[in-house]
């Protein structure tokens, strides 16, 4: 299953090491060989490799864009070098558990936001969110269909909060306001996002779903 997924070297990876099942440290793909092994980045920790063992358990997530689907597996360590960088040798998974995410499915959400629009910065809430767009309220209209925005706003995965560049184009101006005292809302389609974006903005969209 993991080779029908195309992965590529540098897809943002989560890993989960069961000594420390409330906390997924960030990674990257350096590469794999099928059946045998898969190469990751060391997670660091206040700037230095975190100590890791062979043998040590470890879940890792990422999101892929072939099946449009968060992907998880279970693993353990093999080897652990720190040479030419600090990487990580996992075992080849027998298995991965694959759980799609559909762009139509919306979430409720009240996250505050600001929008950046022809070189302003505008204050605004995001009050439903999917992984390809949203919808966002204002005290103020400011936009109109067609418009380029990007949308900047903190989210918290897994007890992380971490700042997401969401760009994108305003495709309709709404007329009823779920919010007390917005004037404006507005739908908003994203576009192309960073990898490490994307795949938060699906965790996120993901965690809140379940």
């Amino acid at each position: 299953m993991l080779d029908k997924l195309k992965l590529l070297p540098g897809l943002p990876l989560q890993l989960q090491f069961h000594h420390t099942e409330d906390i997924r440290e960030r990674s990257r793909l350096v590469g794999y060989l099928s059946g045998t092994s898969i190469i990751v980045t060391t997670p660091m920790s206040h700037g230095a490799p975190r100590p890791v063992r062979p043998h040590d358990k470890v879940n890792v997530r990422f999101f892929s864009n072939e099946t449009n689907s968060a992907v998880g597996f279970s693993t353990e360590v093999i080897h652990v070098s720190m040479v030419p960088f600090p990487n990580l040798h996992l075992s080849y998974p027998e298995s991965v558990a694959t759980d799609e995410i559909r762009r139509s499915v919306r979430i409720d959400v009240q996250e505050i936001a600001s929008v950046v629009i022809k070189g302003e910065k505008v204050p605004t809430t995001i009050v439903d969110l999917s992984t390809g767009g949203c919808r966002i309220e204002s005290r103020q209209k400011f936009a109109s269909a067609g418009d380029s925005v990007t949308i900047t706003v903190k989210l918290e995965v897994a007890g992380i909060s971490r700042v997401l560049n969401l760009s994108g184009e305003v495709r309709t101006e709404l007329d009823s306001y779920r919010l007390p005292n917005s004037t404006a809302a507005y739908g908003v389609l994203f576009g192309e996002l960073e990898d490490e974006d994307q795949l938060l903005l699906h965790a996120y969209v993901y965690s809140n779903m379940r």
